[in-house]
């Protein structure tokens, strides 16, 4: 389930910004579960011109449905601050990710603690991404 929260957190990463470019997005992943290093991920997804246009609306739908919320969302120039609660089976974690965003690039760094199913968990994260090309029709 802590795995679920940390896929939300790379596709929502991608649309922190007011706005991006829609299109495909490459976004790369590293995470360290209590120290541990996991496995690096590598995701492409496409991202419509209407999802890139309301970003905040797109996310929100989201994040309810992976039972998060966004408690805090700040974007200045190209900087980004967004603070995640969730809480769904078992998991219940905050999180924030800092970084600069621009319209067809990211990098943001954070770190999430709670816990899954009372066990405790922090968590360091790296999401790093850009954008391909459009999507194909």
């Amino acid at each position: 389930m802590i795995q679920i929260f940390f896929s939300f957190l790379l596709f929502s990463s991608v649309l922190n910004a007011q706005s991006v470019e829609p299109g495909i997005w490459q976004a790369d992943s590293s995470f360290e579960i209590n120290g541990i290093p996991l496995p690096d991920s590598q995701e492409k997804e496409c991202i419509t011109a209407d999802e890139a246009k309301d970003i905040k609306k797109t996310i929100t739908m989201e994040l309810g449905r992976h039972g998060c919320a966004s408690t805090k969302w700040v974007v200045k120039d190209k900087k980004v601050e967004v603070s995640l609660k969730c809480t769904k089976s078992g998991l219940e974690a905050t999180g924030n990710l800092r970084g600069n965003v621009s319209a067809k690039n990211y990098n943001l760094k954070g770190e999430a603690e709670g816990t899954y199913k009372n066990i405790p968990s922090e968590a360091s994260i790296v999401l790093k991404g850009k954008w391909i090309k459009s999507c194909a029709k």
